[in-house]
């Protein structure tokens, strides 16, 4: 059998005490890319410090006033910094229900005064003012209607 011809342009078998093909692995491009993207890195961290250190200078510059809601004595100085606490319902002796009865309680009693005859909230001393039943305002709305006011 006849060899075929050899090819100027094929690159030349490899040589098994490498270990690799030498021309399928650019060593030279890796290595700089791996320290391209080094340098990179440290630059945007060193960027990115700088920016941090900059907008922290700026808000220490802003927070020079203290707030206007802080408590302060006669002199002035504050009192307490700190916020108030959480507005929790405790649970004691002298309280013993729990915040659900306390919520059921309270709807009852909103139910009571919206359904009975009463005197007026805004001022109980007054005999020309009185609270009635909503179904009993619906209903005498439903049947006089809406009085307009006189413009001026």
């Amino acid at each position: 059998m006849a060899t075929p011809p050899h090819n100027p342009h094929e690159t030349p078998p490899p040589d098994a005490s490498r270990g690799h093909e030498y021309g399928d692995l650019p060593l030279k491009g890796i290595v700089i890319f791996v320290i391209s993207m080094i340098i990179c890195t440290i630059l945007i961290q060193w960027g990115v410090s700088a920016l941090m250190r900059n907008t922290s200078r700026d808000n220490r510059q802003q927070d020079t006033a203290a707030s206007p809601l802080l408590l302060r004595d006669a002199s002035g100085k504050i009192v307490r910094d700190d916020p108030p606490g959480p507005l929790i319902q405790p649970f004691s002796p002298e309280h013993s229900d729990l915040p659900y009865q306390d919520l059921v309680k309270m709807r009852a009693q909103n139910q009571s005064i919206l359904s009975t005859y009463g005197a007026a909230p805004s001022n109980p001393d007054d005999p020309t003012r009185a609270r009635i039943p909503i179904d009993r305002a619906i209903q005498l709305l439903t049947q006089q209607g809406l009085h307009e006011e006189a413009k001026p």
